[in-house]
């Protein structure tokens, strides 16, 4: 993986532009900023077809007028690799994120699911593991490799 950053005078990094790369010839590419408008979305697309969506913490169903400030979070689909095919708008959950996670929790505990719990460790270090070394990368401007840290 390589990352580039924009460093703040304090040394943090308030913004970073990084691209992954998977041994299986797949890559990713993401970016964030602490210094530009917020922007929370992400395009996946692969040889059938398209996602595209927000990610915010809370969501409600209509735009403006939520007490909490809420807005609709916008989920689309292209089922298929050509433009001549239409996005499908997709309706997600709508409420508070917070809510969200209690109650997936509460599921997990409620059916003693300990594969899931197993699941969510693994995957919170390999997220931690993927942040050092794009903050490695930052730092010395060189490309960094990464081992799995969990089993696949």
């Amino acid at each position: 993986m390589r990352a580039d950053a924009r460093w703040a005078d304090t040394g943090v990094d308030i913004g970073m532009a990084a691209t992954l790369h998977y041994a299986d010839g797949r890559c990713a590419q993401m970016s964030c900023a602490m210094d530009a408008a917020t922007h929370r979305y992400a395009t996946i697309a692969c040889t059938r077809g398209t996602i595209e969506t927000e990610y915010l913490n809370h969501t409600s169903a209509q735009a403006g007028g939520h007490p909490y400030g809420y807005l609709p979070s916008r989920l689309r689909v292209r089922r298929g690799v050509f433009n001549t095919i239409p996005f499908e708008d997709l309706d997600a959950g709508t409420g508070s994120g917070f809510r969200f996670a209690v109650e997936a929790f509460a599921r997990v505990v409620h059916a003693r699911d300990v594969d899931a719990i197993g699941r969510a460790a693994a995957a919170s270090l390999d997220i931690a593991a993927t942040l050092e070394a794009l903050a490695e990368s930052a730092r010395t401007g060189r490309e960094v490799e990464l081992q799995a840290v969990s089993p696949a």
